[in-house]
């Protein structure tokens, strides 16, 4: 646990003497609230057919109030399912309908969906929704965690208890476009988790799970940062007009 450092200024000899005290520890922080509505198991609608595969949630850009559906690309693809990867310029019309289990409450959420345009190099997949959907998005951070924030994968692991779906890590790595972060639980198994939230102890999202790998005594899990996934969004947003949608 990290100590306070306080700085007492005294007189002595006729000046002013900063003294410093280490000895006010800081709580750590507080796990966020998740509420249903927001993040959940896909099950996509697709020219394709049904599949299901990963992670999803709402999530809405600081400055837009019409939330969207984000999860990664590559479950487009053999890693979800599907017999061949779909490229990404052919992601607009591929999925019309997604399915949302959510992982809070026994329930699920229906809603048609618009892909935006291709979203760059980032492992991305964002969707535009019907309006007057239901959801509880939650805001993207305005800008990437710091090394040593604390910060909370929210994903239905394997192993895990079926209401736990917080997992506290602390941001050992961050890049423009990737963070790194350790799990205080070792024993994670991340399978599924693709696609998944990292969120802030103020509930804001400041990543989207990858993938995971093993480091000497714990898992680390990688993400892509905020500001890349913003930037993205941003730029296929631009590219794309809104398209009218109905449940």
């Amino acid at each position: 646990m990290r100590n306070a450092f306080m700085l007492l200024f005294v007189i002595a000899s006729g000046g002013w003497t900063a003294v410093a005290q280490t000895n006010q520890p800081i709580a750590p922080a507080k796990a966020p609230i998740i509420e249903s509505g927001f993040v959940g198991c896909p099950e996509f609608e697709t020219k394709s057919g049904k599949f299901s595969a990963g992670t999803a949630f709402f999530a809405k850009l600081p400055d837009e109030t019409r939330p969207l559906l984000i999860t990664v690309q590559h479950i487009f693809g053999p890693a979800g399912g599907l017999k061949t990867d779909v490229p990404k310029e052919q992601m607009a019309g591929f999925a019309k309908r997604v399915t949302l289990r959510d992982l809070v409450r026994a329930m699920s959420c229906t809603t048609k969906i618009d892909s935006l345009a291709t979203m760059g190099t980032v492992d991305i997949a964002a969707f535009r929704i019907a309006p007057g959907t239901k959801v509880k998005a939650h805001p993207f951070a305005k800008e990437n965690p710091q090394k040593g924030d604390a910060i909370w994968l929210v994903a239905s692991l394997d192993g895990q208890p079926k209401k736990e779906i917080l997992h506290r890590g602390t941001v050992v790595e961050v890049e423009p476009d990737q963070i790194r972060c350790k799990f205080d639980n070792g024993n994670l198994i991340t399978r599924g988790a693709s696609g998944a939230p990292y969120i802030n102890a103020m509930g804001e999202v400041v990543g989207v799970h990858t993938g995971s790998f093993k480091d000497p005594g714990n898992v680390v899990g990688a993400a892509l940062s905020v500001e890349a996934i913003m930037s993205a969004i941003r730029a296929a947003s631009s590219d794309t007009a809104p398209k009218a949608l109905k449940k």
